[in-house]
């Protein structure tokens, strides 16, 4: 197969996943909007979408920064092994500090207890779903998109399959919701990190110096910049 070939193959994987991936948690949202009252849809978008900026700011543009770095040094496991751990404890870094911020910004805003349980929780999944998708990215620089389209299309279908077994059980309360979300996207990401360790032998697990970790962050702002805006 050419590399045109290839790179079409590629980009129609990855354009379907994303369809595929949109579709099921539109479903998703369906089942919550059938299931809740008013007030608990209400309360359900509000902390989705407080959990996904807050949660936009531990990522800070860095993907775009890896996928551009790792392409240039994939040949080398040592340098890519390395720029990999500082994109991923730099990540680690941000995580506490935003989180801080999620509960202070919703407490002084005096929300109750419930809704800042509630935005924490999915503030950890969008986390881990971030995670999840720093390691697509690392796949994308080793130009393996089929990772990114099958797993996106996973841990989507992990997320309905929960919604639903609630539903039809009658036990689809908004924290078992959020549980069901942190579950799904828990999945995916231990799955994502073993075969990022077995098809690419780049570890999770490797420490690296604050200075590196902030370089790349400082690198990265242009990227953090256009996500940030475009986003919002």
């Amino acid at each position: 197969m050419s590399r045109a070939r290839s790179h079409a193959k590629n980009m129609i994987a990855l354009l379907a996943s994303s369809a595929f991936a949109r579709g099921l948690s539109l479903v998703a949202l369906a089942i919550s909007f059938k299931a809740l009252s008013q007030e608990e849809n209400g309360v359900l978008q509000f902390c989705l979408r407080a959990g996904y900026l807050f949660a936009l700011f531990t990522e800070f543009g860095i993907r775009g920064y890896l996928v551009r770095e790792l392409a240039r040094v994939r040949g080398n496991h040592e340098l890519a092994q390395d720029l990999f751990a500082r994109v991923w404890n730099a990540r680690l870094l941000l995580v506490l500090p935003v989180l801080l911020l999620n509960v202070v910004t919703l407490s002084l805003l005096q929300y109750d207890g419930r809704t800042v349980w509630l935005s924490v929780a999915l503030f950890v999944y969008y986390v881990l779903d971030s995670f999840a998708i720093l390691i697509k990215f690392a796949f994308r620089a080793y130009e393996q998109m089929w990772v990114d389209a099958v797993f996106s299309t996973l841990g989507r279908s992990l997320l309905v399959a929960g919604l639903v077994s609630l539903w039809f059980s009658g036990t689809l309360t908004l924290e078992r919701q959020a549980l069901v979300y942190i579950a799904s996207s828990g999945v995916e990401f231990i799955a994502l990190g073993i075969l990022l360790w077995r098809r690419l032998h780049l570890s999770l697990f490797v420490r690296s110096h604050v200075h590196a970790m902030m370089s790349a962050v400082r690198t990265s702002i242009p990227f953090a910049v256009v996500n940030i805006i475009g986003t919002l």
